[in-house]
């Protein structure tokens, strides 16, 4: 059995991941907005660079700053 501490640790650190996640693609987006007349090529480097750095977010974690959303008062 999980211990109930282990268990919110990594509820912690998923919540931290799905919000850098979160971050990284409406970024993404937003800037695809406003790129819409441009090249193509320019759109594809965009994704291209969120993709990567959707599939880097785990090993840059430790290096990235927690966010601090408090969801519930304390």
């Amino acid at each position: 059995m999980l211990e109930s501490g282990s268990s919110i640790q990594w509820l912690a650190v998923l919540a931290d991941a799905t919000m850098k996640g979160l971050l990284i693609i409406v970024v993404t987006g937003v800037a695809s907005l406003l790129l819409r007349r441009g090249s193509s090529a320019t759109r594809h480097l965009i994704w291209t660079m969120a993709s990567a750095s959707l599939l880097c977010l785990p090993v840059l974690s430790v290096a990235l700053p927690k966010l601090q959303v408090p969801i519930l008062p304390a």
